[in-house]
């Protein structure tokens, strides 16, 4: 179903970056932090910045992004 398409978009998402950024992968986002994002749906860096552990850093490298995996 949707959840599970979102979650591997979302998993495929941060180990992409996390390689490019040569980051540890939940450094980019948790796997609870990646639920939460799924459950609340946020469409824009401001609704994404009420998800627990994003703030304007987070959001500004990576909100895009997060939002454009978001859409199936």
């Amino acid at each position: 179903d949707n959840i599970d398409l979102l979650i591997q978009k979302m998993k495929e998402y941060r180990l992409k970056q996390s390689r490019e950024d040569k980051v540890k992968p939940y450094y980019i986002f948790t796997d609870k932090q990646m639920l939460e994002i799924i459950e609340k749906k946020p469409n824009s860096i401001e609704a994404l910045m009420n998800v627990s552990g994003f703030g304007e850093v987070k959001c500004g490298k990576y909100g895009e992004q997060i939002l454009e995996s978001l859409k199936l």
